[in-house]
């Protein structure tokens, strides 16, 4: 406890290179810098950086951007590695990163417990930007405000196939801007979009790392209240719209869609423009299928449909 370690790399001289474990495991870490951001085994990583292939244990103590392998990873990667460190500080604690700006985390499993004030998560605190791929937590995460299991709160960023085992926690604390979630079967949902968007094309997959992911889902309220939409074409790999998705778009008038969606929520097109009208690429068997789910989720007699061969 005399001589605890002084994490490598700071905001001032941030490390840029590469970090390869080869599957060892460091034991015994100990940082104790309350009044100190950016701490962990690494304080602040950047750009190229990469750590990979290890295994931590020990504990972190700091103050701002508090992570059990780095406290802030700038751009950076950290993959396959283990935490299993006792995190703790005030704002921005994770158990492998405290603070992920537009960062890729992947293949990474917390089992250390996470605990601070805001922001804390058990892979990451924040995260801007970043990618979240396969990561998986069991630890404890505790926090007053911003506490999720697998990120504090995120903004712009991407989650694939990671898993919380934390019961009674949301992956998530407070998601402020994530626009894609890819689940365990590989479909990424639509969670969030840009309110200024005025005409939206949501693609037919996404790309994350190495993998395509077919964008499969809308989320419920994911386009809600968007009161610049105009159009909207979607992708021909949506199968199913979350209630209320679309409610209250109110200038929202042109909407293309295929016939391989199969579920429409309650209100998902409430409150959109009266006359709206709805291109359905479909034979006409799916066309009259699809138009009727959205004549059930909150349209005006006004709007019109119209088929278009797929």
């Amino acid at each position: 406890d005399s001589d605890p370690w002084k994490p490598i790399g700071s905001f001032g001289r941030q490390f840029t290179g590469q970090f390869e474990g080869n599957g060892h495991t460091l034991s015994g870490l100990y940082v104790n810098a309350p009044e100190i951001n950016n701490t962990g085994l690494f304080g602040y990583i950047s750009g190229n950086a990469a750590i990979r292939n290890l295994t931590v244990s020990g504990s972190v103590t700091g103050k701002e951007y508090v992570g059990g392998i780095a406290g802030f990873n700038d751009f950076a990667t950290i993959s396959n590695c283990t935490g299993m460190v006792s995190v703790s500080g005030t704002n921005g604690c994770g158990g492998i990163t405290g603070f992920n700006d537009h960062g890729t985390v992947s293949d990474c499993t917390n089992l250390g417990s996470v605990s601070g004030v805001s922001y804390c998560g058990g892979i990451t605190g924040y995260d801007q930007s970043g990618i979240i791929s396969e990561c998986t937590v069991s630890g404890k995460v505790i926090g007053n405000s911003f506490v999720g299991g697998i990120t504090g709160t995120s903004s712009g960023s991407v989650l694939v196939k990671c898993h919380n085992g934390i019961s009674g926690i949301h992956s998530t604390g407070g998601v402020s801007d994530i626009p894609y979630l890819v689940n365990k079967t590989g479909k990424a949902k639509l969670l969030h979009m840009n309110s200024d968007t005025a005409d939206l094309v949501i693609q037919d997959n996404i790309t994350v790392l190495d993998g395509s992911y077919p964008v499969a889902y809308i989320r419920k309220n994911a386009i809600k209240g968007i009161k610049k939409l105009q159009s909207v074409t979607m992708g021909e790999n949506i199968i199913a719209i979350g209630k209320n998705a679309f409610r209250g778009d109110s200038q929202l008038k042109n909407i293309e869609l295929t016939g391989s969606v199969i579920r429409i929520g309650k209100n998902a097109f409430k409150g959109i423009d009266k006359d709206a009208v709805f291109k359905i690429r479909a034979s006409e068997e799916d066309f009259e299928r699809v138009a009727g789910l959205i004549r059930e989720s909150g349209v005006k007699e006004t709007a019109v449909f119209e088929r278009i061969e797929p």
